[in-house]
């Protein structure tokens, strides 16, 4: 069975056509196109199926979907003879229309396709979240299927098994230092352009979506986030909830608590709970950019106070990647671990400090009972900082280390880490060969 279909096909227990097909237009323009049949009761000699057709089409500029019906009436093969013979009986024709108007009556009555529409709206959703020419249309669908079908309505469907919902969502009412700092405009764009590093996935230009599912009971969820309007303060949340069979709106008792709550109120609460987290990453990463940017292009001779800059520094290692200098690379471990070239790294960074490329760099010595000083270099070529904790009496390498952005695992960071490697053997050797 075909997956867009698996869904729509079990409501009113119609049955999936070979002739479901997915494609795709000029102008990735998608349109999805189900067909499902059932079989009517037969009547005079004929045999009825009701052929009902669920498609994604465009009006003007936003996608709508679009349920049509027919009432097929085919001849028993076996009689075909005789009805040829009487194709001229009126009498019978006119009874076999009022057959028909009589089907479409019991179809509309045990049918309902505005539910049939929306299941095929939320299951349209499920096949194309990350389809790249499908994934832009999501958001605008959702938003017309809203207007046709409010929350109100669709508790009054049978045979749902998708709902929508729509509520609005205030970042500042998690109360949440970190959220706090930033608009809701700037974390959701900040979501945008990192979609990928967090499970997300954008929609369009104005939202994105989790990728991975969150569980409700028997029911399962996407959380969209997008704009509300021009507010910059406020954004829409939007949760595309399967309900597994489950009514929403039943009753039941949170766990400690004498209180009910409806299924569906769970379910947007947990859907808040993913949205701060991932409100939260982004505010994170916004932080981190911005005292990224302070000591990658700030230069060190302008007027500042060394403490404040010491626990910002200290702060930006927290919410970084910090690296081993030698991970993964045995000959430069070989190389720091030789006890015979006594090398002094406070002299050495000081010659670090004089090459253009290790710039801009910054020394942090002692500031508590510590004896160690850090020194730290940007490496621009590779965007990350060099940095080396340094014995302040007797110059010796406590440890060194190479902070990224990102993780190993993210984008190109591990070929930057190499990269940073070896810029730095090669530096090292040039120093050790001039101090011969």
């Amino acid at each position: 069975m075909h997956s867009l279909g698996k869904t729509t096909a079990a409501t009113a227990d119609c049955h999936l056509l070979q002739l479901t097909q997915s494609q795709q237009l000029k102008n990735n323009e998608p349109q999805d196109t189900v067909y499902l049949s059932k079989e009517l009761k037969k009547f005079h000699r004929f045999s009825y199926t009701l052929v009902i057709r669920l498609r994604l089409v465009k009006r003007g500029t936003e996608p709508i979907a679009r349920c049509d019906t027919w009432i097929v009436a085919l001849p028993n093969l076996t009689n075909s003879k005789k009805i040829e013979k009487k194709r001229n009986n009126w009498s019978k024709l006119e009874r076999n229309s009022a057959w028909i108007d009589q089907c479409t009556s019991l179809v509309h009555r045990d049918i309902v396709f505005e539910a049939q529409l929306l299941n095929f709206v939320g299951s349209y959703i499920d096949c194309h979240l990350l389809s790249p020419g499908k994934k832009d249309w999501v958001l605008p669908l959702l938003y017309s299927t809203m207007k046709r079908f409010p929350l109100k309505k669709q508790r009054q469907l049978r045979g749902l098994h998708y709902r929508v919902i729509e509520t609005r969502l205030v970042p500042t009412s998690y109360q949440d230092k970190m959220i706090d700092l930033y608009s809701a405009s700037d974390l959701l764009n900040y979501l945008k352009i990192g979609a990928d590093a967090y499970d997300l996935v954008q929609c369009g230009h104005d939202g994105v979506c989790t990728t991975k599912e969150f569980v409700m009971e028997e029911s399962r969820s996407h959380c969209f986030l997008t704009t509300c309007g021009a507010s910059k303060t406020v954004l829409t949340m939007i949760i595309l909830c399967h309900t597994g069979g489950r009514n929403l709106e039943e009753f039941m008792l949170r766990e400690g608590s004498p209180y009910a709550v409806r299924l569906r109120d769970k379910v947007v609460v947990e859907g808040a709970r993913v949205a701060k987290d991932a409100l939260r990453f982004a505010a994170l990463g916004i932080y981190r950019n911005s005292l990224w940017d302070v000591f990658s292009v700030m230069l060190p001779d302008t007027p500042h106070n060394l403490l404040s800059e010491a626990n910002n520094f200290d702060e930006l290692r927290k919410i970084t990647c910090l690296t081993p200098l030698d991970y993964s690379n045995k000959e430069l471990s070989n190389l720091l671990e030789d006890e015979d070239l006594k090398t002094d790294w406070k002299l050495f960074c000081s010659s670090m400090k004089e090459d253009p490329l290790f710039q801009p760099s910054w020394s942090f010595p002692p500031i508590t009972s510590s004896n160690f000083g850090l020194y730290t270099f940007f490496l621009k070529p590779d965007d990350v900082f060099l940095i080396f904790k340094v014995m302040q009496d007797d110059g010796r390498l406590l440890e060194g280390t190479i902070m990224s952005k990102d993780t190993l695992e993210s984008g190109d960071t591990r070929d930057r880490v190499e990269s940073a490697q070896l810029f730095f053997v090669n530096f090292y050797l040039h120093y050790i060969w001039n101090g011969l």
